[in-house]
Formats: structure tokens, sequence, C-alpha cells
């Protein structure tokens, strides 16, 4: 297992837009969810029956591709997972490199981004901050909604693999200091989460397929983290 340091850089930054000050917003890693519909070519596609020569049955299949099924499909490569591990999107590691991966509860990462990649505003335009506002405190409390163009690839090189990419919002937030962390000296605390909805090609069992589904995550944990 490749164990790396897990600390989230802010999503503002990995969109390309403005930090909110005072403090750089990043949290904790959080659970990334995929879940996707799976129309494929059927390689052994039904004959006409004899009864209607002329009635062509349906040549495409369809399944679902959730997250528990990619986990699966990179374990034999990557596996195996320590007991309650879960698929985190982490944008941002030692590197500057984003990833995503397994982590687990004592935190160590596996990265699985050479199987499954996150890039984000690939068409150069940006995003677009929808709401943006902020309370007199010091630290500032602070919130930001934008939306962006999210691309995400897959393949577990055997025969299943996925270009997908869709509009997602982004949701986040540095709660006000609290008394308890103004004494100790400890950090705001942040929370974000996204969603949207995603379509694209690849194949399935090494079968042509169209994908529509939908990804969303959350993440809460210091600021600064």
């Amino acid at each position: 297992m490749k164990t790396i340091p897990t600390g989230f850089i802010a999503l503002s930054l990995l969109l390309g837009i403005f930090v909110l000050a005072p403090a750089s917003m990043q949290a904790q890693a959080g659970p990334l969810n995929i879940a996707l519909t799976v129309t494929y070519q059927d390689p052994n596609p039904k004959q006409p029956p004899a009864t209607k020569p002329n009635v062509t049955p349906s040549d495409t299949k369809t399944v679902k591709l959730t997250t528990a099924n990619i986990v699966a499909l990179t374990k034999s490569a990557f596996g195996p997972y320590a007991s309650g591990s879960y698929l985190s999107y982490d944008p941002d590691l030692t590197g500057g490199t984003a990833a995503v991966g397994m982590l687990d509860s004592a935190g160590d990462f596996t990265d699985l981004s050479s199987a499954l990649g996150i890039t984000t505003d690939f068409s150069g335009n940006g995003a677009l901050t929808s709401s943006s506002t902020q309370d007199t405190s010091d630290p500032v409390a602070q919130s930001i909604v934008f939306t962006s163009v999210w691309n995400i690839t897959f393949d577990d090189g055997n025969g299943n693999s996925f270009n997908v990419s869709g509009i997602v919002e982004t949701k986040e937030s540095l709660a006000a200091l609290t008394a308890a962390q103004n004494t100790n000296g400890d950090p705001q605390t942040e929370t974000y989460s996204y969603s949207g909805t995603v379509t694209g090609f690849g194949t399935y069992g090494s079968n042509p397929a169209v994908f529509k589904g939908a990804i969303s995550g959350t993440g809460k944990g210091p600021a600064g983290s």
C-alpha cells in the first residue's frame, strides 16, 4: 500500500478561484460517491424470433456501476484495502498532484489516480461563482457556492473504462471561530460538499458503452489542515 499524507487543499484553489481570507479553505478528504447507469453493446444479441422475423431484439443491456463496483474492480491491482476504507477524493497532496484513492481509519491513503482520475474546469473557462457571504466576526465566517465542469476518467485495465463529464456545484463554508477554538489557538472548522450529473462514453466488459449518472461528496475538518 502506498501511504501518503492526506492534507486536503482548498477546492477553491483547485478550481482556480480566489481563496477566502483570512483562513485558507482546507478540510479533511471525504468520501467520493459515483453512481452511473451503463448501457453497453450486447456481445451476443438475440436473433429475431421465427414468428416475427422482422423484429430485431434490443442489442444493448443496462447495468449499474457504483462506488462499490469501482472499488472492487481496482482491488486486484491496488488492494487489499483495510477494513473500513472508503473511496476518497484528495485534490492536492504533498507534491501538488490531484489524486483519488482509498482512505482508511488510520488516515493511510492508497493512491488510485492511475486508474481513476478527476480534473476540473478542463475547458479552461474557470468556475462560476454563484454566491458568497460573510459576517463581521474575526476570523470571518464565510460561505461560497460555485459551479464548474468536472471530467472523470476510469480504466481498470480489464475492459472497463469511461470518460464522463458534467456540471458540478460545490459549496464551501468556514464557521465562525468558537470560544474554545480561540482559547486553544485552533483553526476554524471548514465544511464542503459537491454534487452534479455526468455523461460520457467508454467500455463495459470490453463492449462499447454509454455512461450517465451522478457524482457527490462531502468533507469536514480544521481549516488549513
